[in-house]
């Protein structure tokens, strides 16, 4: 599996959209893209943040771009749109609710095997998913309430926790200190991404690029 989790959009860290094309193995003026915009459906909110997301991606791929709307469409009608894409963007919002979304629509199981030659990026929500959920504490730092839509787990298909906005202005207790926490009472890796970080996921490698990022293991630093 190849995978870029982030806070935010590949292309807001250095050296990002290289990375997207190494791993893909094409030039980024025709990489294609599958976009899923489902985690931000529950928000209140302003979404210009997906807008300039998915217009950063425009504008930096050249290929060609689809939207996937997984309720909405069938989910076999789905597939066909991420088969010509080389990059599965998942973007953020809420990833409880993205996890009702995956699972009401069968997207759950029929994403490891997209994952077998499709390069995933997360941001955000989109991010977290692929690995373990955190804790109430972290939730509610998130999002302000605890929203769970009676989820239990992600989807662990990376054996770490990702959380994102790490020292953001806008999620101040997204801290280092709440990341300590978190750490302690688990036994996998926590990555905590400002968003100029990303974890980079290549079969069993696994790596960090950008600045401004945490990884503890049991409350200590982890290589």
């Amino acid at each position: 599996m190849k995978a870029i989790l982030a806070s935010s959009d590949i292309t807001k860290i250095a050296g990002g959209a290289a990375l997207v094309e190494k791993m893909t193995g094409k030039p980024r003026a025709q990489i294609n893209i599958a976009i899923i915009n489902e985690a931000s459906a529950v928000e209140f909110a302003h979404h210009r943040w997906a807008i300039d997301t998915m217009t950063s991606l425009a504008a930096n791929f050249g290929g060609d771009i689809e939207i996937v709307h997984l309720l909405a469409i069938p989910l076999d009608k789905a597939i066909e749109r991420i088969a010509v894409a080389d990059m599965l963007a998942v973007l953020g919002g809420n990833v409880d609710w993205l996890k009702v979304v995956f699972d009401r629509t069968g997207f759950s199981k029929v994403l490891p095997e997209i994952l077998k030659d499709k390069l995933y990026h997360g941001s955000s929500a989109g991010a977290m998913i692929l690995g373990h959920r955190p804790s109430v504490q972290v939730q509610t730092a998130l999002y302000g309430e605890e929203q769970t839509f009676g989820v239990t787990n992600y989807l662990d298909l990376v054996n770490l926790s990702i959380l994102p906005h790490f020292n953001s202005t806008d999620m101040p207790d997204i801290n280092a200190r709440l990341v300590r926490l978190e750490s302690k009472s688990v036994d996998y890796p926590i990555y905590a991404l400002s968003d100029n970080a990303a974890v980079v996921v290549d079969g069993k490698n696994i790596s960090v690029i950008g600045s401004d990022y945490i990884k503890l293991i049991g409350g200590k630093q982890g290589e």
